[in-house]
């Protein structure tokens, strides 16, 4: 076997093992609302809100009285007219049969969506996008710390929540491990 083709075959192997291990992605929750409440000394009232929650799907794992949390590594939020803030207390996503929604980790609910298709998603794939039928239900979000001061809704409506994974597709790694291969001969015949 050529040095070459040796070289060649190592490339595609550290290639297909970066396809595997690419299973475990990060992932963006994202719920999205009407409320009104306070942001440090703004109050706001029936404006736009969206949080956008990353996180790792390799973290989805049990917790408490959920049968899956995710405990996200950023999370920040955009209230129409305030701009955008970072969440700075530590936030999960969690779920059980029939309700889910986002929380302080390991603690308090902020927002849960009594709906079927939340409480089923793996919160390791895409979904969405998933509307709360019943707004009376998820405003729990009481003084939470962020980048723009506390933050407390007093209302919220019209929930929306969506997930997003960020895998590399197929062609994206094949055109990586030719470029590798590639930069290998080139090195080898210098």
């Amino acid at each position: 076997m050529t040095r070459i083709l040796r070289i060649s075959l190592l490339v595609a192997a550290v290639c297909i093992l970066s396809a595997t291990s690419a299973l475990a992605a990060p992932i963006t929750y994202t719920y999205t609302g009407v409320g009104s409440g306070q942001l440090g000394q703004n109050s706001f009232f029936d404006v736009f809100f969206e949080i956008n929650a990353l996180a790792d799907t390799n973290n989805v794992g049990p917790w408490c009285c959920s049968a899956r949390q995710n405990t996200h590594i950023n999370t920040t939020i955009v209230i129409q007219g305030l701009g955008l803030h970072t969440i700075l207390t530590p936030s999960h996503t969690w779920n059980h049969p029939g309700q889910g929604g986002i929380g302080q980790n390991l603690g308090a609910n902020w927002i849960t969506l009594f709906e079927a298709g939340m409480g089923a998603h793996d919160l390791a794939s895409n979904v969405g996008p998933i509307l709360e039928n019943d707004p009376a239900h998820v405003n729990q979000f009481n003084n939470v710390a962020t980048s723009g001061g506390s933050l407390t809704f007093n209302s919220i409506d019209h929930v929306t929540f969506r997930a997003r994974t960020q895998v590399p597709e197929p062609t994206t790694l094949l055109l990586l491990g030719t470029g590798l291969t590639r930069l290998v001969m080139l090195r080898r015949r210098k």
